[in-house]
């Protein structure tokens, strides 16, 4: 596992939000390591990283539906840690940990009352990047379904994201849609001061400071109520960013 530690400082302030990130790290380096490309690829199933949808049938990398209301999806760790629904759940230990950012501590009032102090999981994956069924949802056609290693070209491993924090309220199965060209289809965090993580196919970690769409106040706003808030235009450099590293059929990206 790779950390790169020296962003980790460069625009937080302040110890919590310095231990925040770093952990966010860690976990997202623990997700590039072991869920991602390279240890289930040596044991044979190549591109595996992405969601299947919320369907135990389709091997996805896990399953659970979050929202905010008091559905057991949102506090179920099996499925995270069991085989059963977590198909590389053996490739990290069957640990909890690496699903959840330690900057999201966001839960609803009816979850609240039930006593839950958060939800179980903060990070989803690249739809395109393994086995599922990717192209059955709002799916751009400058984006490559890969499924084997090799079919990292555009970028290559090293700038293809495989998983990142996606915001509380965009969250909610395990598969997260690159953007079009001028609008968000999911939308990533914004929790480290405007920041998020996203763990990457060679197995490294990285902290994106947003500068576009998701720099707005409304974007890092958490309203509790499941809805992409974010604006966005052609030529917004969020879009931008995450288009070209989303893993695309050729150089064209937005």
């Amino acid at each position: 596992m790779r950390i790169n530690s020296s962003i980790t400082a460069r625009f937080l302030t302040g110890r919590a939000a310095v231990f925040r990130v770093t952990m966010t790290l860690v976990a997202l380096g623990m997700a590039g390591s072991f869920i991602a490309v390279p240890v289930y690829a040596q044991h044979g199933g190549d591109a595996q990283g992405g969601a299947a949808a919320n369907n135990p049938r389709n091997a996805p990398w896990v399953v659970g539906w979050l929202d905010w209301s008091a559905s057991l999806d949102n506090t179920n760790i099996l499925f995270l840690t069991n085989e059963k629904y977590s198909k590389l759940a053996k490739y990290f230990g069957n640990t909890k940990n690496i699903f959840k950012c330690p900057a999201d501590q966001y839960v609803s009032p009816a979850q609240r009352a039930r006593g839950w102090t958060a939800r179980v999981r903060s990070i989803s994956g690249n739809i395109g990047v393994g086995d599922g069924n990717a192209e059955t949802g709002p799916w751009e056609p400058i984006y490559k379904h890969i499924r084997t290693t090799s079919e990292f070209i555009y970028p290559g491993p090293a700038e293809t994201w495989v998983y990142l924090d996606e915001h509380p309220d965009s969250i909610n199965d395990a598969g997260f849609f690159n953007p079009r060209q001028s609008s968000w289809v999911d939308q990533p965090a914004t929790y480290h001061n405007g920041a998020a993580g996203l763990a990457f196919a060679d197995g490294h970690p990285e902290i994106h400071k947003w500068k576009g769409s998701l720099a707005q106040p409304r974007a890092q706003k958490v309203k509790l109520n499941n809805t992409i808030v974010a604006l966005a235009r052609t030529g917004d450099p969020d879009i931008r960013w995450l288009s070209y590293r989303g893993g695309r059929v050729s150089e064209k990206s937005y």
